[in-house]
């Protein structure tokens, strides 16, 4: 028999697990609603796509323009002066085929590690009638920058998104961020992913690089309303309703917003 500890823990991972199983019911039934097409916020009108490769439970939020508001936002703001996307850590193309399929940007370079990810990624940027203006890479180094400038890439037209699970405190190096010093650079910062102090310890030496190149904000996950969402007003119950705006963050999400300091107005308060 379980002792009161141990039975505490097993009904904690089974809640857990539950709620996970819920999330992709839900994301399952908001998929067949819209049929995979963003309804609201600045990426409204985009084809996600029936596959995803990278957490499939996420699409709830995706299509009700809840995901990762506050970045995706930003992006939005930073479209009226910039022309080109670079995103660390694509994935399934959210952002990198999403903001260039609705108009926000001319095009954008987008940088994968997986495999199966990046094949997606074509698709559905083949899908969205995209193909030719999203340029996919593999793995980001912290010699991107180097590359794309010999790609042609302006960074001074340019918006680079890193999303890249902790490799961001490798790859922006002080070369790296002096290169992309006339660029807005959003990071997402991933330093509770390593243990025993290392993320913090290099999270601090990241803030002190980017602080040398950089006007440098924090960003932090806000609040979400779920008011101006009709399709959620009949036949979601508070709860569902609330599972849906979950993105399964191990914590409250904070990202690094780098502004230039060659006279660029930073964008945002």
């Amino acid at each position: 028999m379980l002792n009161h500890e141990d039975a505490l823990a097993l009904l904690d991972q089974m809640t857990r697990d539950g709620a996970e199983l819920r999330r992709f019911f839900l994301m399952n039934r908001l998929m067949d609603v819209t049929q995979g097409i963003v309804q609201h916020g600045p990426l409204a009108g985009f084809n996600i796509g029936n596959r995803a490769t990278w957490r499939a439970s996420d699409n709830s939020a995706k299509l009700l323009g809840l995901y990762e508001q506050e970045v995706c936002g930003l992006l939005d703001q930073l479209s009226e002066s910039r022309s080109t996307l670079v995103d660390l850590g694509g994935a399934d193309g959210f952002y990198a085929v999403g903001m260039v399929a609705v108009g926000k940007y001319a095009e954008s370079r987008c940088f994968e590690i997986s495999n199966e990810s990046r094949e997606n990624l074509r698709e559905i940027a083949a899908a969205n009638g995209v193909c030719e203006k999203v340029h996919i890479y593999g793995e980001a180094t912290q010699y991107f920058a180097q590359g794309l400038w010999a790609a042609g890439v302006d960074f001074s037209k340019s918006v680079v998104l890193v999303d890249i699970e902790s490799a961001e405190f490798d790859v922006l190096t002080d070369e790296c961020l002096y290169n992309l010093r006339n660029a807005h650079v959003i990071v997402e910062i991933h330093d509770f992913v390593l243990i025993g102090g290392v993320g913090k310890r290099k999270y601090a030496d990241l803030l002190e690089r980017v602080n040398k190149v950089f006007d440098v904000r924090e960003i932090k996950t806000g609040a979400r309303d779920l008011s101006g969402i009709p399709i959620l007003s009949d036949h979601w119950t508070d709860t569902d309703r609330w599972l849906l705006c979950s993105e399964s963050r191990a914590k409250l999400m904070s990202w690094l917003h780098l502004s230039p300091r060659n006279g660029t107005p930073k964008v945002g308060p």
